[in-house]
């Protein structure tokens, strides 16, 4: 077992040259086409991490513009709503005042309508009191022209007052 923990001396001496022959191998074939493939990744981790830094500012331009967009949006539609919103208000004051209009246009027929039916009740009534007040004096002068003298005294007191009346329109 000891064996194994101490090497003999022959065995470090060939390993070296063995080694030293595999690196002298490795550096005239294969070192420079290892370096440069190295080389490249290295070259094309350098191009990716450059193109992802590049891709992560243009993101956050566009993110900035973006939001500068929406914001431009936002700002606009709320002139919008806020344009909608007076235009309804209009609207419906202007609806307002048309209908306080026409009501005024109504009550203002109306009361010309009542008017003018009170003037007709009135003229009605007044030709119905007139009737009424003629049929009257008729009976009262047929039950007073009932004696002839009477009668006589009567139309010539009605010619007398018919012809102050007729002085007085003529005056």
């Amino acid at each position: 077992m000891l064996d194994i923990l101490s090497p003999q001396i022959g065995l470090i001496f060939f390993q070296t040259i063995i080694m030293l022959c595999v690196a002298i191998c490795l550096k005239k074939f294969a070192w420079q086409s290892i370096l440069s493939f190295i080389r490249q990744k290295e070259e094309s981790y350098k191009v990716a991490i450059n193109e992802a830094n590049e891709a992560k500012e243009t993101v956050a331009r566009l993110r900035v513009v973006s939001e500068g967009i929406i914001g431009k949006a936002n700002e606009r539609s709320q002139r919008i709503v806020e344009q909608a919103l007076a235009t309804k208000q209009a609207f419906l004051e202007e609806a307002e005042q048309e209908a306080m209009a026409q009501k005024t246009v109504l009550m203002e027929k109306a009361q010309k309508k009542i008017e003018q039916a009170e003037v007709e009740a009135f003229e009605q009534v007044k030709k119905k009191a007139g009737a009424l007040v003629v049929k009257t004096a008729q009976k009262l002068l047929a039950i007073e022209l009932q004696a002839q003298y009477t009668q006589e005294k009567f139309l010539q007191k009605l010619l007398q007052e018919s012809m102050q009346e007729q002085s007085m329109k003529g005056t």
